[in-house]
Parts: C-alpha cells; structure tokens; sequence
C-alpha cells in the first residue's frame, strides 16, 4: 500500500472516531437537551459558571463565597478550573457551555484511545473499535452527571500515548509533552479517577520496561515525567489535600470508603447490561432493583467487544495483551470493593491516600479500559489470522461461548428480584431487557466468525453492531431523559431569584439565605430532612443552584465540605442538609444568626398536606387522597414528627376488600435499630372475625431509607431489604398480584 494513502486513511479514520460523540449526542441536543443530569445540574455546572463569573470580574477563582457561608473553590477541584474544556463557561451562555464541554471531552477521549492503540501498532480498524468502545462504554456513559470523572478518564489513553511517544524516541520533547498531559489530568478536578490513572500508567511503563530490552531505559525514565507532570499539577493538589485534611473525609471509617462497591453479580451486567432494570423507561422500563446508583455500578462494552478481548487472549498473547489482561481482572476484583472475596480490600484502607476514597466501584474505569484495548487488539490478531483455521475454530468457539452464557445470564441465572414494568409472569419474549441480549450476542457471534474469514463488508459489520449496541445501552440510561432542557426556567432568571432581588438588602453580600429539602411552617416545629422530602422534587431548594445568581447560601452541596462549619452549621451534611432542623431553627443556639442567613428557601406546603398529626390515636385515611393502582396513599408527607423513646404511632383504617396486601415501609434515623428487633405491629381482622397479626422487624421486613449514605452505613444495626425506587419515568408503583 502507498505510505501516503495509508497515513490519509489513518488521519481519516481518527478525524471519524474524534467527530463520532457529536453524532451520539446529536440527538439530544437538537431536542434541548442541555447534557448535565442530576449531579451535573445541581453541583458541577454551578461550581463552572461561578468561576467564570469570577474570572470574568478581574479576580482569581480562588474562593468561593456563595456555599457553606465560603469555602475555597480552586482547591475543591472538582470545577476543573484549569481544564481547559472547562473554559468554554468565559465566553457562552451556561447552557451552551455545558454542550461545548460535556461533547468535547468525549471528542478527547475518542481521539485520545485512536492514538494509543495506533502507538501500540494496532491496525487502523482495531484503532477505531478501540476509540468506538472507549468513548461509548459503561464507565464513560454512566459518569456523564460527574464530569470531572469523564475528563479525568479522556485523559488516560492520551498519557499512555505520550509515553509510547517517548518510548520511541526519548527526546526531552517528548518527555514535556508527557509531563504536560499529565498535568492536564490532575487539572481534570478529580483526584480518585488520577490516583487509579497514575498507579496503571506507572505499572504499564514498568511492566513495558522488563519486556523490551532496547528500550528499558527509555520506558523506566518515563516515570520521571510523569513524576515531572504530578509536580506541575502540584498547584492543585497541595491545596486540595489541605481541604481534604479538614473535610468530613479525613476520619473517613472502612464503611466509608467501601460505600458504593460493586455487588458481584452486576459481572453479568457485561453480557446483559438491563438484567438488574435501570433503563429510562423508553425502551428497557423493569424498575431497578440493586443498590445505588446504576451508572456507578454498570460495566459494559457491548457483547461483540467482549468477544473481540477473549480473542486478543487466545490469538495475540504478547506482553501488551497480557498486562491488559491481567489489569481487566485487577480492576474488576477493586471495582468489588466490600464486595471482594476474603475481604481484600481491608488491604487498600491501609494503604495511605486511597484510603481517602469511596466508590470502589471507580475502578472500573481501568477494568473497561483494559477491554477496550484488548478489543482492538483482538481485532488486529483476526485480521493477521485470516485463513489460519485453527485460529478459526478458536473464534468460533468464543462466539459460542459468550452467546450461551449470555442465554444462560438472562434465564437460568437471571436474578430473582427482577421484574417487569406491568403485572404479567417474567418472560423473555416480555422483556427487552431479556432478549435484546440474546439478539445482540447472536448477532455478534456471526459478525466474529465472517469477519475472521475475511468477507467482503464483515468489518462494516463488526462496526456497525458495536456501535448499535453501545447506543442501545447508553441512549437508553437516564441521562437522556434527566437532562434539563434549554427552556426550563432553571437557565432564565427564576421567580425566587427575582423575589429574593426585590425584597432583600440592595447588596447581595450583606445577607445569606439557608436552603432546606423540607416543607416548614413558622407554626410548626420541622421535621428532619429524612423523613419529610417532598414527593415534588423540587430544584430550588438545592442549595449550589443560587450561586449561579450570586446569592450566598449557609447550605452547600460539596463532597469537601469543612467539618468544622459542618459542626457550627447546626451539624450540617455535606450536602446541606441539617440533621435536625429544628434544634437549629427553633432552639437556643444563634448559628443561624451568627451566619447572617435572612431567609429561608423550602418546600411549599400544599393544601393536600396537613400541618400536623398527633402522635398517638390518629386515623390518617383522609389523608389518603391519591389512587395508584386501585391503592390508597397520601400526596405527600403527612408531617409525622420523629417518635420518641418510648412514643409509639398507632392508627386504624375502615374496612376495605383485599384479598392481598403489599407493605411499603422504610425507616429513618434508625442506625441503633438491631437487626431483627420489632418496631411495629400490624392486626388484620377478617370479615369472618378472625384476627391475623404481624410483626414488622427491622432489617427482615423493613429498613434504614438511607442505608447506603456513608455516614449511615458506618454505624448501622440491621440489614438493608430491598427499596423500592420509581423513576421519573414511572412513577406509579405497580404491584403484581400475587406479592
């Protein structure tokens, strides 16, 4: 082949792979989408466009006045100040900025993975099943709403592709050029996904180094670069470290760090990714069923991807596929977390600065990267294999392989809990989330076989079902649907906005409001935020939103909130919520006022809501004025208070016709609850006389609604049972009849 058509076709293919996260998001944001769902909305994009604000009136974005009463912004990190896909916030509006970044730094991702895996001498094509993979994978798709991740993990295969670089030439050039990419990463404003990023690049040079004699030297002085660039970066971490040393953090138990682990039977998630709900409800509508959050705990690189890794391990066995092969695994058992066997992560909370971070389940970031790598290679080894039938029967039998274990993942082990969105019997034919898998293993399953027998249009194939697959399960995840749209009110200037304007002191300094995630009426006593949220989810009482408005808030949304303020703030979380509201608000204590908060911004009680119910002799049914199924519930929070020691609720209901009845229960405040012990009892008296009676005991029937929080975890008596969690998409419950 001409040397000049080959390095078109290779530019052409990395300007493809580069353009392909604008046609995936395309969608979207013809429709409005503005891409920052859930934690995007209420905390990242908020921390961007107040730097902006900063930078744009002629000072530093050092400081951030406007949550938690001040607290440092540069050293939170998670604004990314110095990242620069984080500077299209200077010049555009919020919404469009948030495109612009969100869109390019899958841009860098995709062309990043393309130039590694070309460094490596991997085919032009596998280059590209690489970067389509990367750019489209469970890990990159799921952590959308945290975007710092996302950048942090665009930046990986561009470090792995500096050092390649300078591999091969050991120029100082070179060596700049890694410790500037490394700087960037940290930049990136998210110290975990760095610190996994930095352990696998510091293994892959030293791993590089003892397989290639010629360049040992060259492979082992890389590290000094990256070193070089961790020092550059030093401008972010010093500071950062210093806020984490004084953040709640920095007494941080092994509950905590361990919170948010991956359960192990989300491996099967690799070949079925809805086989535990978690769909949108468009298309893949079963409810989900495992712990929080999905996207934290989903892995997946479509069916064909992971045939294409299998095929790298049997075809191309040199020393790149077996570091990648083994880091797959590394990961996958650190993604485990609490979850890993022989409790091997007690190993980690020792080990000084990783024992700062929770989310196990980050470490899947090098788990699918691994396969995303080795399913270029796998592609490669299949193209240099072409009419070698032993090679051929080989792939065969991964085909085969991987097709029935996907037919067994969704029938035989197919987890008990899952069901479908109406009340009929679980099927395949009933359950996209079902078969889908099975059309898409068998679909790739052929693709793998014609394309190592070398057919005419066998890798437009191959391409075009991993594509299809990875849209099919990312356009499906809730990003989609929890994206704000350009319309919504949030990206105008917001009646409470206004009103605040209108009536508080001319100079937006000299006042702060306080932010609760609860109705409160001065006639009232409140009750705590964990047992009175509204069932109207409502942005205007997230406490970051304001800063976007310059108006300071006593609350915040920080994962590095002081602990300090915490404990002066009326034992405030980091997320803003007081853990007892009215101690604070009611009390003796003047926090309130030695903060300068003004004004209260809460829930709106609703005319449906009463203000009050007595603790004992209450008969709620009037309460219960929506209809879900033919059931019976209140509209929202009846405004119980919290029962004393020794205080017991008891209520009775009319007469109705059942011939089955569902529980739906939760507790709150009951981390010294043991597992096992009795806090309610329930007495069903039959038309016929007869009088059944039950226990309801914690961690059996019932349970802590916020057993999973850290701080909850790590204290905890009793067992977590299943919770039941509605969509946005479904929120009606719908019970089978016969549970």
């Amino acid at each position: 082949m001409d040397p000049r058509l080959r390095i078109k076709t290779d530019n052409l293919a990395a300007l493809a792979v580069t353009l392909a996260p604008i046609i995936y998001f395309l969608p979207a944001i013809l429709k409005g989408a503005v891409l920052c769902p859930e934690d995007g909305l209420l905390f990242n994009v908020p921390l961007r466009v107040v730097a902006a604000q900063i930078v744009r009136s002629g000072h530093l974005p050092l400081w951030n006045p406007y949550i938690f009463s001040g607290m440092p912004l540069l050293a939170a990190a998670q604004g990314g100040l110095l990242f620069p896909p984080n500077w299209f916030y200077l010049p555009f509006s919020p919404a469009t900025a948030t495109n612009l970044m969100v869109v390019s730094s899958y841009m860098i991702a995709a062309l990043g993975a393309y130039l590694y895996a070309r460094s490596t001498r991997v085919s032009v094509f596998g280059a590209v099943v690489t970067s389509i993979i990367w750019q489209s994978c469970g890990f990159m798709i799921g952590q959308i709403s945290h975007i710092n991740i996302v950048h942090t993990a665009a930046m990986l295969p561009w470090v792995l592709w500096a050092l390649e670089r300078y591999a091969v030439s050991g120029s100082r050039r070179g060596g700049a050029l890694l410790a500037l990419l490394v700087a960037i990463q940290v930049f990136a404003g998210h110290q975990q996904s760095f610190a996994y990023s930095l352990m696998l690049v510091s293994a892959y040079a030293i791993v590089m180094a003892f397989a290639h004699t010629k360049a040992r030297k060259r492979y082992l002085s890389s590290l000094i670069f990256v070193a070089t660039g961790v020092l550059l970066g030093a401008v972010q971490i010093v500071p950062t470290f210093e806020l984490l040393r004084n953040s709640t953090r920095a007494t941080a138990g092994y509950s905590f760090i361990t919170s948010f682990s991956m359960p192990k039977r989300f491996v099967l998630n690799l070949l079925a990714p809805y086989l535990m709900g978690g769909g949108d409800g468009r298309l893949f509508r079963a409810s989900y069923f495992g712990p929080p959050f999905y996207a934290e705990l989903v892995a997946y690189i479509s069916v064909l991807g992971l045939m294409l890794a299998i095929v790298a391990v049997f075809l191309k066995p040199d020393t790149r596929t077996k570091f990648w092969m083994i880091v797959f695994p590394a990961g996958l058992l650190l993604a485990f977390g609490g979850y890993a066997p022989l409790h091997l992560y007690w190993v980690i909370y020792f080990v000084p600065v990783l024992n700062l971070f929770r989310v196990p389940a980050r470490h899947l970031i090098e788990a699918e990267f691994a396969l995303s790598v080795l399913a270029g290679r796998g592609v490669m080894a299949l193209q240099a294999a072409r009419g070698n039938r032993r090679a051929q029967r080989r792939v065969a039998i991964v085909g085969a392989t991987v097709f029935l274990l996907t037919f067994f993942a969704v029938t035989w082990w197919r987890p008990a809990d899952f069901r479908l969105d109406r009340v009929a019997p679980v099927s395949i034919l009933r359950a996209p989330e079902l078969f889908m898998p099975i059309l898409i293993a068998g679909a790739s399953a052929i693709a793998l076989l014609i394309f190592a027998r070398g057919r005419r249009g066998s890798a437009t194939a191959v391409l075009v079902i991993i594509a299809l697959d990875l849209a099919l399960w990312g356009q499906s995840t809730d990003w989609y649907t929890a994206s704000p749209r350009r319309q919504d009110q949030i990206w105008q200037l917001p009646e409470i906005v206004r009103v605040l304007r209108e009536h508080a002191p001319r100079e937006a300094s000299s006042y702060r409001i306080l932010t609760a995630p609860h109705t409160f009426d001065p006639a009232v006593p409140p009750v705590g935020p964990s047992v009175s949220r509204s069932t109207d989810w409502g942005l205007w009482t997230q406490p970051d939103y304001y800063m976007m408005f310059g108006i300071q808030n006593a609350a915040g949304y920080d994962g590095f909130g002081l602990a300090r303020y915490g404990h002066l703030a009326g034992e405030m979380k980091v997320w803003g919520e007081l853990s007892d509201p009215n101690t604070t608000l009611r009390g003796p204590s003047r926090e309130m006022d030695l903060l300068n908060v003004r004004y209260l911004v809460s829930m709106r009680r609703t005319s449906a809501q009463p203000a009050f119910l007595p603790e004992s002799g209450t008969t709620p049914s009037t309460a219960l004025s929506e209809s879900y199924g033919g059931f019976k519930f209140a509209p929202t929070d009846l405004g119980l208070p919290n029962l004393a020691a020794k205080k017991s609720l008891r209520f009775t209901l009319p007469a109705f016709a059942a011939d089955h009845f569902a529980l739906i229960t939760n507790l709150s405040w009951s981390e010294n609850i043991s597992d096992g012990a009795t806090i309610g009892h329930l007495r069903l008296t039959t038309q016929d006389g007869r009088v059944l009676e039950f226990e309801l005991r914690a961690g059996v029937d019932t349970s802590e609604w916020a057993y999973d929080r850290a701080d909850i975890h790590a204290r905890i008596r009793h067992q977590r049972r299943v919770i039941i969690r509605p969509t946005r998409t479904s929120p009606r419950l719908r019970f089978p009849k016969r549970q």
